[in-house]
This record gives structure tokens, C-alpha cells and sequence, in this order.
């Protein structure tokens, strides 16, 4: 995933997937710089929400809250699959 990154570092989607990766490894930190890459790119309410998820594992839990009314936001009819 990385490598796509890499490949075309302007494609949000490129950078979701690769967030989604590195969180599920527990690479926070990176994790979140992809999410904030792909929400520089293009706002999305999934991104969002992945976004809060990883700052929940970080007890970060007011930036995670905020992060998921970001989501609500942008989608009002968004629900987490």
C-alpha cells in the first residue's frame, strides 16, 4: 500500500487504505498522517471516522469525538460499516 502511496500521493484513496493498514498494525502515528494526508486531498466522512478510531486507541478520545462529528458533518447520514 505504501508503494501505491508513492505511486500517486495525491489519490485520498491510496492514503485511506494505507491509514486503514498501519492502524490495524498499531502504527498510529503514521497511520494518522495518512488519514490527514487523505482528508487534505478530498473531505470524507469514512476517513473521518477511521480517523476517530485511531485516536480512540490513543486515549485521545475529545480529538476522536471530534473526528466523528466531522464525519456527521459531512454526511449526515453516514453509518460506520
Amino acid at each position: 500500500l505504501r508503494a501505491s502511496v508513492k505511486l500517486n500521493d495525491r489519490s485520498a484513496r491510496a492514503h485511506h487504505a494505507c491509514a486503514v493498514a498501519l492502524h490495524r498494525t498499531r502504527k498510529y502515528a503514521e497511520s494518522l498522517s495518512h488519514f490527514d494526508a487523505a482528508i487534505a486531498i478530498k473531505q470524507d466522512a469514512s476517513v473521518h471516522c477511521d480517523r476517530g478510531s485511531v485516536l480512540e486507541d490513543l486515549n485521545r478520545f475529545q480529538l476522536a469525538a471530534d473526528a466523528y462529528i466531522r464525519a456527521i458533518d459531512i454526511d449526515p447520514k453516514f453509518e460506520r460499516s
